[in-house]
């Protein structure tokens, strides 16, 4: 299980999970997928990043996130 595993929160599992197959998201196809508001996306990718569990591509608009 990804939250053993990594020591992270469900809701942070769940961002890991959408990325998990080499997928390469924005921040609001993320949150489409997981259902949550873009704002608490952010702010759990944030978390994710200061981790160093997701990787950044790109910046602006055309940013997208993988593991």
């Amino acid at each position: 299980m990804i939250t053993d595993q990594y020591h992270v929160t469900n809701d942070e599992a769940k961002i890991m999970s959408a990325l998990e197959n080499g997928e390469q998201l924005s921040s609001s196809e993320i949150a489409k997928v997981i259902g949550y508001t873009k704002s608490k996306t952010l702010r759990l990718i944030d978390r994710l990043k200061e981790k160093d569990y997701i990787k950044v591509i790109g910046n602006g608009r055309g940013t997208k996130y993988s593991l």
